[in-house]
C-alpha cells in the first residue's frame, strides 16, 4: 500500500493523518494517567513540506500535547537527498519541542559527515550492521565508530534488528544506548495497560 501511496503523491498527505492519529492517541493515554513518547516515521516527501513543522505546531497547540513525547524519524537517504529541507524540517521540529532520529543509519561511511550538518536526538543504526554483530568484527568496529561520534554530539544511538541476549551484550560493549527488536518486545497494534512506557 504505502509504495503505491507514493507513487499517488499521498505520503504527505497520509504523514498528517498519522501524525493527527497519533496526538489522539497520546492524548487518550495522558488522560489515563501514561506518559508514553511516540516515534513517528516521516515519508520522504513529508521532508520536502515545508509548511509541516508548523502544521504540527499548530496541534500541539490546540491539544495541549507535550511536544518533547514525540519523536520524528527521517531515513539518512532521504536527508541525503533533500538536504537543504532535512536542515529546515529537523530545526523547525526542534523548536517546537519536538526530537528527531537518523534511522537507517551507517551503511556508508562517506555520508557519516551528515551528523554535522543536521539537528537531532538519536541515530537509529541500519539493522544490516546489527544482524551478525555477533560474529563480524569490522560491524563492530564500526558501530563502535558511530557511537563515539553521535555520543560527542551529545545524542543518543539505537540498534534496530536485535534478535538475541548475546547481540544485546554485544551492542552494550560497543556503546549503543538504546535497542529495538523482538527480542525486547513484538510489535503491537496500540497500547495496552502492560505496555506502557512509564518516562
Amino acid at each position: 500500500f504505502l509504495p503505491f501511496a507514493e507513487q499517488a503523491g499521498l505520503s504527505n498527505k497520509i504523514d498528517r493523518w498519522v501524525i493527527d492519529h497519533a496526538i489522539h492517541v497520546l492524548s487518550e493515554q495522558v488522560h489515563m494517567g501514561h506518559k508514553p513518547i511516540l516515534f513517528i516515521k516521516l515519508f520522504p516527501a513529508s521532508i520536502q513540506d515545508s509548511d509541516l513543522p508548523l502544521f504540527i505546531e499548530q496541534r500541539f497547540i490546540s491539544t495541549g500535547i507535550d511536544s518533547s513525547r514525540f519523536v520524528f524519524q527521517i531515513t539518512q537517504q532521504s536527508a541525503i537527498d533533500h538536504m537543504d529541507q532535512a536542515i529546515q524540517l529537523t530545526s523547525g521540529l526542534r523548536k517546537i519541542g519536538s526530537k528527531i532520529v537518523i534511522e537507517h543509519f551507517g551503511k556508508d561511511i562517506a555520508h557519516d559527515s551528515i551528523m554535522e550538518k543536521l539537528d537531532f536526538d538519536y541515530i537509529k543504526i541500519d539493522g544490516s550492521l546489527v544482524i551478525d554483530i555477533n560474529t563480524n568484527i569490522d560491524n563492530q568496529n564500526r558501530i563502535i565508530k558511530i557511537a563515539e561520534s553521535v555520543s560527542q554530539q551529545k545524542a543518543r544511538t539505537i540498534a534496530s534488528l536485535v534478535q538475541d541476549a548475546s547481540s544485546l551484550a554485544v551492542l552494550y560493549r560497543c556503546g549503543v544506548d538504546y535497542i529495538q527488536g523482538y527480542f525486547m518486545q513484538e510489535p503491537a497494534d496500540i497500547f495496552s495497560p502492560d505496555e506502557q512506557l512509564n518516562n
